[in-house]
């Protein structure tokens, strides 16, 4: 598990924070082994999975695939992004219900289920029917059109480190529930060494996200 190469399938928002803290935690202890990363939608990785191009993706909402294995690295929770100079941007956190008569714009617009299924779940769960939904590919899309003042859209917290002119992130208030799971993905039986180390590096991470969490919450009780 110290020599080699390991191919990791990747997509969406943690790229932007989650992602590559693992890679380099993996490659400072793993210095002889080559990381590739592959940009590839939720599908795409199944595919690659199975057809053994990758060890591992990273990804969320994953349906269970008797012949894949996932694991929660991180559970993010949700933000609103809107324009930085929106009436609603003056307060610290929103609930789903005050963005109803706004143009909501999701992503990716790929089959389904995604992660517009799964806003609009939350939405109907509590009642809330929202308003005008326009989808589009990716999450850089949708932030480049709340920017122009477009409407509003969803970001976890990861993609809150993308920050561009005119935007603004609030938080979804925690009774809304709000969050979502970041996974990673293997294939079941997989005894590669270099899975297992890489493994290791990624439930050692996830412990320390877990021990972050609960040392927040008891600051806030």
């Amino acid at each position: 598990g110290q020599v080699g190469r390991i191919d990791i399938g990747v997509y969406g928002s943690a790229m932007f924070d989650n992602i590559p803290r693992i890679v380099h935690d993996f490659s400072v202890r793993h210095p002889r082994v080559d990381v590739a990363m592959h940009n590839l939608d939720r599908d795409s990785q199944t595919k690659a999975l199975r057809d053994r191009r990758i060890s591992v993706a990273f990804n969320r909402l994953f349906a269970d695939e008797p012949d894949l294995r996932q694991e929660i690295v991180q559970t993010e929770r949700l933000h609103f992004a809107l324009p930085s100079r929106h009436p609603l941007a003056a307060r610290t956190e929103l609930g789903l219900k005050d963005v109803v008569d706004q143009t909501l714009i999701l992503y990716p617009h790929i089959s389904r289920p995604s992660f517009v299924d799964y806003v609009l779940r939350l939405f109907h769960q509590r009642g809330i029917q929202p308003g005008t939904i326009h989808e589009v590919d990716d999450l850089m899309t949708a932030i480049s059109m709340v920017a122009s003042g477009f409407g509003v859209t969803l970001a976890t917290d990861a993609a809150c480190n993308l920050k561009l002119p005119g935007i603004h992130y609030a938080p979804i208030r925690k009774a809304d529930r709000a969050v979502l799971d970041l996974t990673i993905v293997y294939r079941s039986g997989d005894s590669s060494t270099l899975l297992a180390a890489f493994l290791g590096v990624v439930r050692a991470f996830a412990a320390e996200q877990r021990s972050s969490a609960r040392t927040s919450r008891r600051k806030v009780r």
